[in-house]
């Protein structure tokens, strides 16, 4: 066997040694786990609407964060304290981990007369990172963002007493290039770790 045999064959073996460390290295990268994953990614909906302190928060301008995005209120008895519990315990872990100022996280208001009044001392109480932003509008403002993202709102005509409203329970995770990549749905099927896993993956990329 002549020396130009003895390279091919080297040179296919370190090719093939190449290959297969591509394949186990991509096989052990860690995976989106949201409850649904969006491949091509799905656009997002500028809009601009401010926090329970005043801040200017707009989509567009957030480029090169990752974001959280949820949709609940103040006085929900069930699904919305969870989902914002979860927005707590994991903006804490980001920060824990160094990666503050990587992401931010937006709980946007389906309750805009009550949330005016209650979600600022609401977050106050709960102790909430300042990453974590309680968006409220009027109600038409907050309209166009529900419609944009999918998100049905019923509130009672007849808002008596201590209404509940019905609403879409989702979390959007959103990329550095305002894309929509994870969605997760009723918390009850997702935990914290999950989303965070997720958002340490997109602020990786």
């Amino acid at each position: 066997m002549n020396k130009r045999i003895y390279i091919i064959i080297g040179a296919i073996i370190i090719a093939a040694i190449v290959v297969l460390m591509v394949y186990i290295q991509s096989q052990q990268s860690p995976k989106l786990v949201g409850t649904t994953v969006f491949n091509p990614p799905l656009n997002t909906s500028d809009f601009i609407l401010y926090d329970t302190n005043g801040n200017k928060i707009e989509l567009n301008q957030l480029y090169g964060k990752v974001i959280a995005m949820s949709f609940v209120y103040r006085n929900c008895p069930d699904v919305c304290p969870i989902i914002m519990r979860h927005f707590k315990q994991v903006a804490e872990e980001l920060n824990k981990e160094g990666y503050k100022g990587k992401y931010i996280m937006l709980l946007i208001s389906v309750d805009p007369d009550r949330d005016a009044i209650q979600a600022k001392s609401f977050m106050e109480k709960m102790g909430m990172p300042d990453d974590v932003h309680y968006l409220v509008a009027p109600k038409g403002e907050l309209q166009n963002v529900w419609k944009a993202y999918g998100v049905f709102v019923e509130i009672p005509t007849n808002k008596m007493g201590n209404y509940t409203v019905t609403h879409t329970a989702i979390v959007y995770v959103i990329d550095k290039q305002l894309r929509i990549r994870v969605a997760f749905g009723h918390p009850g099927f997702w935990s914290p770790n999950d989303l965070l896993q997720d958002m340490i993956i997109l602020i990786k990329e």
